[in-house]
């Protein structure tokens, strides 16, 4: 059995390809290749990455999650400042995250994201 090809956030490694569906393989989320110094009010990219890496300079808040581009796209952020400087969300209708300005990622921890594109909002996975 097969699993299908994702949409382009993933890597696929050591892969067996048969008919577009992947067979037998480690499939490994891209990382954004910089710790972006995301501002309050700013946005977090999710184009083409499955671990979205920032570094806010201070704790930050109205962050916004850009948009899913798929049906059950995960997306892991990575809060790589140190510990006082957080993440928090804005309101679900603006951040696309539901939960909106409860759900707040610590310095040095990550939280794990999945897509409904029916909800047209970001899940945080427990």
């Amino acid at each position: 059995m097969g699993y299908p090809l994702p949409p382009g956030n993933c890597e696929v490694q050591g892969a067996l390809i048969a008919e577009g569906a992947v067979i037998g393989a480690f499939m490994a989320p891209l990382n954004s290749t910089t710790a972006d110094a995301v501002a309050s009010s700013g946005t977090i990219s999710t184009t083409k990455v499955g671990v979205a890496r920032v570094s806010p300079t201070a704790a930050v808040t109205g962050v916004i999650l850009q948009p899913g581009s798929t049906y059950g796209q995960e997306c892991w952020v990575i809060n790589e400042a140190t510990s006082a400087n957080s993440v928090t969300f804005a309101a679900s209708a603006t951040s696309n995250v539901a939960g909106g300005t409860s759900v707040v990622i610590a310095g040095a921890a990550a939280a794990h994201f999945l897509w409904d594109a029916y909800t047209n909002l970001w899940y945080s996975v427990q």
